[in-house]
């Protein structure tokens, strides 16, 4: 049998050690900032702490973009060489063009070698997935079958996150500027989740913020029963003094096995539309 070698990119938030644990080859999406020629690659040479700074410094936040095929052609091709198969879970299709770009550089390779997940979904909720992909080869399965059980996972995994401040929507054009004054006014925290691969506000908390993390941890507790106990993310863009992730692994170590939670932080295309202090609770559902 082919060995199997799994790919996801970098929209899935998995930080290098992380990665490496599960053998998950990462591939970077683009961060750029106006007025600047670089192209950052995202958990190479930038990350949430620059690109929170540099907002701090001069209120711009960066656009990001996908992986270009090409990029996708000199790894793929490397793997088909030398004999093994690729199993690439992308970023959601409804949100990155990034799985239509890997799409393109398997066609200009013709390997039916070439596997190809669509999460419709991001951060660790496409990690979840990379993480049962790795188990699923350690219990043999084919590429094929393990393609067929990510896409079943797909419509049962829990995404959402929390966003501390509207700024960065607001400025990346993911919210109006009447939303943007209401929310500052009414001091609301909107509540994200991903529905049919695509982001909707499914709950705004007013007040303190705290108020949009017991939200979160409620909706855990109703799914506790039904949710998959190999893993589940605490994942956050907060610094260590804003106690938030703290609270929330404390609060959700209580019904999950301490072993099984992993508190992952988010990465630099994630945090450059949601800003500090995001914060989301993401698991796997049995069904």
């Amino acid at each position: 049998m082919k060995k199997i070698i799994l790919f996801g990119d970098s929209l899935c938030d998995m930080a290098t050690p992380l990665a490496e644990k599960y053998g998950v080859n990462i591939i970077p999406l683009g961060v750029t900032f106006k007025d600047d020629e670089t192209t950052y690659l995202d958990g190479i040479n930038i990350n949430k702490d620059i690109i929170f700074e540099k907002f701090n410094e001069t209120g711009a936040i960066p656009s990001t973009s996908a992986v270009p095929p090409q990029t996708f052609v000199d790894a793929f091709s490397k793997v088909i060489e030398e004999g093994n198969q690729v199993l690439y879970v992308a970023g959601g299709s409804g949100i990155s063009s990034t799985h239509r770009n890997a799409w393109l550089a398997k066609q200009e390779l013709n390997s039916d070698d070439i596997f190809i997940v669509d999460s419709k979904n991001l951060s660790n909720g496409i990690a979840l997935l990379l993480i049962k992909a790795r188990h699923y080869i350690e219990e043999g399965k084919t590429a094929e079958e393990i393609v067929d059980l990510l896409n079943d996972h797909v419509n049962h995994l829990s995404v959402k996150f929390s966003v501390n401040i509207m700024d960065y929507l607001y400025k990346g054009g993911r919210c109006s500027g009447v939303k943007f004054l209401l929310g500052k006014m009414l001091h609301i925290h909107p509540i994200i989740k991903v529905i049919d691969g695509k982001l909707e506000v499914v709950n705004k908390p007013r007040g303190v913020y705290k108020k949009a993390l017991d939200a979160q941890i409620a909706e855990f507790i109703e799914d506790l029963p039904n949710i998959d106990d190999y893993c589940l993310f605490v994942t956050h863009s907060c610094k260590e003094e804003d106690g938030d992730y703290q609270y929330v692994y404390e609060k959700v170590s209580e019904h999950f096995p301490k072993d099984k939670i992993i508190i992952n932080e988010a990465g630099g295309t994630i945090c450059s539309h949601c800003g500090p202090r995001s914060f989301g609770i993401l698991y796997l559902l049995k069904k």
